[in-house]
């Protein structure tokens, strides 16, 4: 079995976990999604991995959401919001198949997601969440991954490229 396809099933299963081991969890997924191009790129098409990133993306934050109903509570209503405007920007995408819609969708839902976790989870960060900090630490937040999504959806950054000189060869199909 390729590695792909191992990382594919782990970033199906593995969230269902999160609401046993949240930072665990979170940690591995951040990790597999940063990676799985690399292993990816030697058995589909680039457009075939973009919709598969983004469909296991779209599964992750809808475990993300349902942990937050039950373990972010007050923050509910903002991350609700941050997805849906998110999920509009997935739709379009599997319909167009252009990325550079992600620059009018970031995904700010996961961003403040991790911004709350870390806030709720550790008492030494929960300045983070608490008053007006957490308005600058929410803009924050949403001014990095606006310029994620510029990097990697209109720049076309690729960070092992970039910084390791590695560059991938996409499978054709």
């Amino acid at each position: 079995m390729n590695l792909y396809f191992f990382i594919f099933i782990l970033r199906l299963l593995v969230p269902l976990l999160v609401f046993n081991y949240p930072f665990f969890v979170i940690l591995i997924i951040l990790t597999l999604d940063g990676f799985d191009a690399e292993f990816a790129a030697k058995v589909v098409s680039y457009p075939h991995y973009q919709l598969f990133d983004k469909l296991l993306d779209f599964w992750w934050y809808l475990i993300l959401l349902f942990f937050s109903s039950f373990f972010l509570k007050e923050f509910f209503l903002l991350l609700f919001a941050l997805f849906v405007y998110r999920l509009i920007g997935e739709i379009i995408f599997v319909l167009k198949r252009e990325n550079k819609i992600f620059l009018f969708f970031p995904n700010f839902f996961e961003n403040v997601f991790l911004l709350i976790f870390m806030g709720i989870s550790s008492a030494r960060l929960e300045f983070i969440i608490r008053g007006s900090n957490f308005f600058y630490f929410f803009l924050l937040a949403c001014l990095v991954k606006l310029i994620q999504e510029y990097l990697v959806h209109v720049k076309k950054f690729v960070f092992m490229k970039s910084a390791l000189g590695l560059k991938r060869k996409w499978r054709r199909g």
